[in-house]
């Protein structure tokens, strides 16, 4: 069983703040188990087949310290964050989202159907 880094979400949303941005994929991601969790750093998309230097960086991010803590009491100090993406960024399905994280990176594979489970959120 391969072991997370990371725990991703995906919303789709329209900008509040800023709604001439129109609407967004906001990609939220979490440290994986407490053994193997990494701290995020950024989170980048990569069109299947693009080159490896290739990548879509999000518009904004919002990247805060997470101290998480197992059962038996112990902690690490992490970080979780928020990444938002131009809905236009995954036009080219399907695509990696890579969370680039302080001791690696953790490829994710989203296709047409994940894109097509959002809500858009008002």
């Amino acid at each position: 069983m391969r072991r997370r880094l990371f725990s991703i979400r995906a919303d789709a949303a329209v900008e509040q703040r800023e709604p001439e941005r129109g609407r967004a994929v906001v990609v939220t991601v979490l440290p994986g188990g407490f053994a193997d969790a990494d701290a995020i750093e950024d989170v980048v998309v990569r069109p299947l087949g693009a080159a490896e230097d290739f990548a879509i960086h999000p518009t904004r991010s919002i990247v805060e310290p997470q101290t998480i803590t197992n059962r038996a009491g112990a902690t690490r100090e992490l970080s979780s964050g928020v990444f938002y993406f131009p809905l236009a960024a995954f036009a080219d399905l399907p695509m990696d989202v890579i969370c680039i994280g302080r001791n690696g990176n953790e490829p994710f594979r989203i296709d047409m159907a994940d894109l097509d489970a959002l809500i858009f959120q008002r």
